[in-house]
């Protein structure tokens, strides 16, 4: 099962002898949004299938707008402060 045209699966074996080890896009792989912020949101447009969160890369919920601000994600009150705080395109 172990060879050069084999498809790399998340098992913690090097499955197609290319020197890397459940690499992105492993089959089993899951989606991990990019959270800078730590805030569990991550951002929708950067994301990877991975085998587990690695780096950045811990989110499993997309929709953050602002991915340097902890305090602004998709659950965030909106408040008065010209900031769109809770993510829905709306500013106050």
């Amino acid at each position: 099962a172990i060879h050069p045209n084999a498809t790399e699966s998340c098992n913690a074996v090097d499955d197609d002898c290319d020197n890397s080890v459940d690499e992105p896009g492993s089959e089993g792989c899951q989606l991990y949004y990019k959270d800078s912020d730590g805030d569990g949101y991550g951002l929708t447009a950067d994301v990877r299938c991975l085998c587990a969160s690695s780096g950045f890369y811990t989110s499993s919920l997309p929709g953050d707008c602002n991915d340097t601000a902890y305090s602004v994600n998709p659950a965030a009150t909106e408040w008065c402060n010209t900031v769109d705080d809770d993510c829905d395109s709306l500013t106050d």
